[in-house]
C-alpha cells in the first residue's frame, strides 16, 4: 500500500474515532519516511491522545531538535512547551528552552526557565548540573552579584574549590568597590572553609568582626594572619583595632607601637600618623608622641597637595581633560584597571604630557602601586619646571621614594635656562613676545588729471547729461 493509500486510511479511521487504527497508519507511514515531521508530529499527537506520553516526549524532542539545528527556534519552543505541560518536573526541558527563548531573543523568559531549571536541579541533589543554568543566568545578568554567588556555591557543592575561592574573591572585590564592608567579611567567612590560611580573606573577615561590634570573633581571624605577616601594616591595624574594641589598651598601645615601625621603615607617611595620633589617644601625657604628632601633621599637609594639582600639570586641551576627568572617577570609585586602560591609550598619543603623568602617578598611588606611581612622578619631575619640579621631588620624598632620581629638569636659578613656558600655560604677568613689525602699505595716491581743478567741479554747475529713461533739466546760469 502506498502512502496516498495509508493517508486516505488514517483519516477514514480518525473520522470513525479509531485511534489505533490511525496510528498504525501514520507508523507505517513513518517507519518508510523517518524524516517526515509532520507525520511524525501527527503520531506524537495521536500518542498523547492514548496517554503515551514517553513515546509522544521522545517524537517531539527529536522533532524540536530538527528545528533547531536548522535555526527554527520558534518552532522549537512551541513543541517544547508541549512536552512541558505533561512533563513540567524535567530541569533539562526547561534548560532547552531557555536557549531557545535566548536565540529569538526573549531574555525575560529565558532567565525564568533557567532559573526553573537551576531549582529543580538543585532539589534533584545535582550541582553539576545546576551549575550550567546557574552560569546562564549569570551571563545574562553579569552585574547580578546574588548569581555569582549562587554560581559559586554549586562549584563549592560539585567540588571545584579553586572555582569556587576564585568566583568568592571576585565578588568581594565587587563588594568592596561597592563600598559594602559587611558583604565583604560575609563572602570572605565563606570562602575561608575552603581557604582557611588565606591572608587576605582572614583581613577581610576580621574587618567585617570589627564592623560588627564583635572583636573577639575579629582577634580570632587576626591570631592566624599575625602569625602568617607578624610585620604586616594592615593586619597590625586591625589588630590594634580589635584590641581597642575589646577594652585592653596596653596591648593596642604595644601594637600600635610596632605598626608606627614597620609604616616608618616602608615610608608609609599616612599609617605612621595615623598610628601615632591614635597612640596619643591611648597616652595622652606622652609628650614624646605628641611631639612626633606635629610633625608628622606638618608632613601630613605638604603630602596633601597631589601632582594633579600643580600648575604644570594642568591640562592643556579637551583631549588631555577628558582622560584626567574618567581617570579621576574610575579611580575614586575602585576601577583602577580601567583609569589605568585610559591612561596608557591618552599616553600612547602624548608620551610627555605633565597632565596626563600627573593623572598616571595619582591613579597607581590610589591602587596600592606606589612603587610604580613614583617611578611615573620621577618621569614628571622632568616635565616640570620651576617650583612644580620641586614640588614633585618633594612628594615623592615624602611617599617614601628616592627623590634625588627624580632630578634632571632645569629650575629656574639653578644656572640654567628655563625652557618656554607653553603659551596656555603663561600666567598672568608673564608677557609674550611682541610680533616682528609689518612693512608699511601706505596708499599711493593717483594724480589728478588735468582740468579736474576747476571751481565748478563737483558743483551743479556745467552741462547736465540723460541718465536712465528721464532727461534733467539743466540749471541756467544767471546773467
Amino acid at each position: 500500500m502506498d502512502r496516498n493509500q495509508l493517508e486516505a486510511e488514517a483519516l477514514r479511521a480518525l473520522d470513525r474515532g479509531n485511534i489505533d487504527g490511525a496510528l498504525a497508519a501514520y507508523q507505517q507511514i513513518l517507519r518508510a519516511e523517518p524524516r517526515d515531521r509532520r507525520v511524525k508530529q501527527k503520531v506524537a499527537e495521536l500518542l498523547l491522545r492514548q496517554g503515551k506520553t514517553a513515546d509522544a516526549e521522545r517524537h517531539l524532542r527529536e522533532l524540536a531538535e530538527g528545528h533547531v539545528k536548522e535555526g527554527a527556534h520558534r518552532a522549537a519552543i512551541a513543541l517544547l512547551r508541549q512536552v512541558v505541560g505533561f512533563r513540567p518536573d524535567d530541569p533539562s526541558l526547561h534548560m532547552e528552552m531557555g536557549e531557545c527563548l535566548a536565540a529569538t531573543g526573549n531574555l525575560n523568559e529565558a532567565r525564568n526557565a533557567w532559573d526553573q531549571a537551576m531549582r529543580l536541579w538543585i532539589g534533584a541533589a545535582s550541582p553539576g548540573e545546576a551549575l550550567r543554568a546557574a552560569r546562564r543566568l549569570s551571563e545574562s545578568a553579569p552585574t547580578e552579584v546574588a548569581l555569582r554567588m549562587r554560581v559559586a556555591e554549586l562549584l563549592e557543592a560539585s567540588g571545584d574549590t579553586d572555582g569556587a575561592v576564585k568566583l568568592y574573591l571576585d565578588v568581594a572585590a565587587d563588594h568592596r568597590r561597592r563600598g559594602r564592608p559587611d558583604e565583604v567579611g560575609r563572602v570572605a567567612e565563606m570562602a575561608l572553609r575552603l581557604r582557611p590560611g588565606d591572608l587576605d580573606l582572614l583581613r577581610d573577615a576580621a574587618r567585617a568582626r570589627l564592623d560588627a561590634d564583635d572583636a573577639r570573633g575579629a582577634l580570632m581571624h587576626l591570631q592566624g594572619a599575625f602569625q602568617q605577616a607578624p610585620d604586616d601594616a594592615r593586619t597590625l591595624d586591625l589588630l590594634a583595632r580589635a584590641f581597642e574594641a575589646a577594652g585592653q589598651p596596653e596591648k593596642a598601645l604595644r601594637v600600635l607601637g610596632e605598626l608606627v615601625r614597620v609604616s616608618e621603615r616602608a615610608g608609609d607617611l599616612e599609617v605612621e600618623a595615623d598610628a601615632v595620633r591614635r597612640s596619643v589617644k591611648l597616652a595622652p601625657n606622652d609628650d614624646a608622641l605628641a611631639t612626633r604628632l606635629a610633625g608628622l601633621d606638618d608632613r601630613l599637609a605638604r603630602l596633601a597637595r597631589k601632582f594633579t594639582d600643580l600648575g604644570g600639570a594642568a591640562p592643556l586641551d579637551e583631549a588631555e581633560l577628558r582622560a584626567v576627568v574618567r581617570t579621576e572617577v574610575y579611580a575614586r570609585v575602585g576601577f583602577h584597571d580601567r583609569a589605568e586602560r585610559v591612561l596608557t591609550a591618552a599616553l600612547a598619543e602624548r608620551p610627555t604630557s605633565a597632565a596626563l603623568l600627573a593623572a598616571r602617578a595619582e591613579a597607581l598611588i590610589a591602587a596600592d602601586r606606589r612603587a610604580d606611581g613614583l617611578a611615573v612622578a620621577a618621569t614628571l619631575a622632568r616635565q616640570v619646571t620651576g617650583a612644580d619640579a620641586v614640588a614633585v621631588r618633594e612628594r615623592i620624598g615624602l611617599l617614601g621614594g628616592d627623590a634625588s632620581a627624580a632630578k634632571g629638569s632645569v629650575d629656574q636659578g639653578a644656572g640654567g635656562t628655563p625652557p618656554a613656558t607653553p603659551p596656555s600655560r603663561l600666567g598672568p604677568r608673564q608677557l609674550r613676545p611682541c610680533p616682528p613689525a609689518r612693512p608699511s602699505r601706505q596708499r599711493q595716491r593717483r594724480p589728478k588729471p588735468a582740468g579736474t581743478d576747476s571751481p565748478l567741479r563737483g558743483t551743479s554747475w556745467g552741462p547736465s547729461w540723460p541718465t536712465g529713461r528721464s532727461w534733467r533739466r539743466t540749471r541756467r546760469t544767471r546773467a
